[in-house]
């Protein structure tokens, strides 16, 4: 089974299949615990344009960017929990500080959230599927229940995801000279 890594400071994750794989993780992880009132399913929304499910707007085409009023009249006061799809982290801007920017002001503001990553993409690692899905949560004991549960649908989903992708990624990661090439 998928081993997860979790810390004190409430961050933990769990390897999966790309960005795509962390996403069904997560997705799986709502459906079955993040129910809304009466039992019933709460709602998945995306960002606008994607694939058709509720979407939300974020986009303003003819302005070539962001939709500030769509998006906020479309998301305000639904009680969502954020969860974030990173597939191209330092591709966007060509910093990966930068492009991490709004994540990381949720985890500021205090938010509970997951956060799916692919290092297929940025990594070139296409063939590997390498991914991660980061939960972020109040405390270190509500992770790890989280995580949990996670491993649960890892074992049933897919058993383990290839290593040595992961290996590339962990070790260049954790190579300053290595870092600095990437």
């Amino acid at each position: 089974m998928q081993k997860s890594n979790w810390n004190a400071s409430g961050v933990g994750g769990v390897q999966s299949l790309g960005g795509t794989g962390a996403l069904r993780i997560g997705a799986e992880f709502l459906r079955r615990w993040y129910n809304g009132t009466n039992n019933t399913a709460t709602p998945i929304y995306i960002s606008s344009p994607s694939w058709d499910i509720r979407a939300y707007r974020y986009w303003d085409a003819a302005k070539r960017g962001l939709d500030l009023k769509g998006l906020l009249e479309d998301l305000e006061r639904r009680f969502l929990f954020p969860f974030f799809d990173s597939a191209y982290q330092g591709f966007a801007s060509g910093n990966l500080d930068k492009d991490a920017w709004a994540v990381r002001y949720f985890v500021s503001q205090g938010f509970e959230l997951f956060c799916a990553q692919s290092f297929s993409k940025n990594f070139g690692l296409y063939n590997e599927r390498v991914g991660n899905l980061t939960v972020v949560g109040k405390d270190s004991d509500n992770v790890s229940r989280v995580l949990s549960q996670m491993e649960k649908i890892v074992r049933t989903t897919w058993s383990n995801p290839p290593s040595q992708g992961a290996r590339i990624v962990a070790t260049t990661l954790n190579t300053p000279e290595l870092f600095d090439e990437w």
